[in-house]
């Protein structure tokens, strides 16, 4: 009988062991999940973060290294669903009226996409913009500022269906970035941050100006 409860015992020793190594293989082996608009909005870069540098794509396919623009002066870095967007084209043309404001403040704005670099051309001759859109394909950068979320298959369903959103990215991925504004300083430092997971809120153009005025020197 002893002998019998001391087998049972070890046998549940063994079974405690063995339980307390699969989470280690699991946690190695799992890949990361994908995040709704709320998660992505809570891990992007924030004000006082350093600024991630990158090599983004223009309409005409030239590379563009983001810290080259940072360095010359204020940045103003706005990330947009992309040309298919009615408020975010709403959101850009207000950029351009306040345009007088922002380079009177010393700054340059660009703004980024996962959209192909052929469509953020069009996108910007249709628009009438006279700032860089960018192409982040595969939303390469965004994912370092922590900013892209997967859309819900009913959702990404629906944009299939009314203007193919996959041949406007070049990619299957469903991902796109939550409507996001930065002031970057010539050290490449956050000064101002707006970050909204509701895709129907922008940043006020006149809050970008006044951000920047208040930008510390360098």
């Amino acid at each position: 009988m002893a002998h019998s409860r001391q087998n049972k015992w070890l046998a549940n020793c063994l079974f405690l062991f063995i339980c307390t190594l699969v989470p280690i293989e699991s946690v190695h082996s799992e890949e990361p999940q994908e995040k709704t608009a709320q998660q992505a909005a809570a891990t992007a870069l924030k004000v006082g973060d350093q600024a991630i540098d990158g090599v983004l794509i223009d309409g005409a396919g030239k590379e563009v290294q983001l810290s080259d623009l940072w360095k010359e002066g204020p940045l103003v870095v706005i990330w947009y669903r992309g040309g298919w967007c009615p408020i975010c084209m709403r959101h850009l043309r207000g950029i351009q009226e306040a345009m007088p404001q922002i380079k009177e403040a010393g700054a340059k704005i660009v703004a980024i996409a996962p959209e192909l670099p052929e469509m953020s051309k069009q996108t910007a001759e249709k628009n009438g913009f006279d700032f860089l859109l960018l192409s982040d394909k595969g939303n390469t950068l965004g994912e370092k500022y922590g900013i892209v979320f997967k859309l819900d298959p009913g959702t990404a369903t629906r944009y299939q269906q009314l203007f193919d959103l996959e041949k406007f990215n070049g990619d299957a991925s469903m991902e796109l970035p939550v409507p996001v504004a930065y002031v970057i300083n010539e050290k490449g430092v956050i000064t101002f941050a707006y970050v909204e997971p509701d895709y129907r809120q922008r940043v006020k153009p006149g809050d970008i100006v006044d951000a920047l005025k208040t930008t510390p020197a360098n």
